[in-house]
């Protein structure tokens, strides 16, 4: 991870921009097959969902609903779970927790992280391939990508809101330990 630090300061201004956007991603998931890379990126959302739970369990505490969406969308990312499935799975559990369930300004993070955990399946049973000039906020809010939906966790908000310090701290989190992590756990 020699040029983690080029990777983060192509961020700037770290709102909106997601991994598989960056150098970074195309260095994680160079020379890998589709399935492969489907992989490795539905791994590195989970890890960030996993790094946000505390915001889920603030408002859920021991609900568990979000552990087997989790393993959905690694199970989808190998092959082992339907992709149409999956994204029923997907889609209930985004309609009961992000759809439905009422939050207060001070839950909301609890909110992004259901979604990001909704979004992580489909990042396991989409098309990886991403265009260099789209981005999360130029998206359908449904789409967004679950590390951004973290980052806002983090921040407090989405895009412009919330604070940008945390969010900042959430991407260096980001680029130092989870991709870190995910890249040794590589074969």
């Amino acid at each position: 991870m020699g040029n983690t630090s080029v990777v983060f300061s192509s961020l700037h201004p770290l709102k909106g921009w997601s991994l598989r956007e960056t150098r970074g991603g195309s260095m994680i998931t160079e020379n890998k097959n589709t399935n492969e890379q489907k992989q490795i990126l539905t791994k590195l959302n989970i890890v960030c969902v996993q790094h946000g739970i505390g915001f889920w369990t603030k408002k859920f505490g021991n609900d568990r609903r979000i552990e087997p969406v989790l393993t959905v969308a690694l199970q989808a990312a190998s092959g082992a779970f339907n992709e149409a499935d999956a994204m029923a799975v997907r889609d209930g559990f985004y309609v009961s927790l992000v759809e439905n369930e009422c939050y207060e300004p001070d839950e909301w993070p609890a909110m992004f992280v259901a979604h990001a955990a909704a979004n992580s399946i489909v990042t396991a049973v989409s098309d990886v391939q991403f265009g260099a000039d789209q981005r999360d906020q130029d998206l359908d809010p449904e789409a967004f990508e679950p590390d951004y939906l973290v980052a806002s966790a983090f921040a407090g908000g989405l895009s412009d809101d919330g604070n940008p310090e945390l969010r900042r701290a959430f991407w260096r989190w980001y680029l130092s330990v989870a991709v870190p992590q995910v890249i040794s756990d590589l074969p």
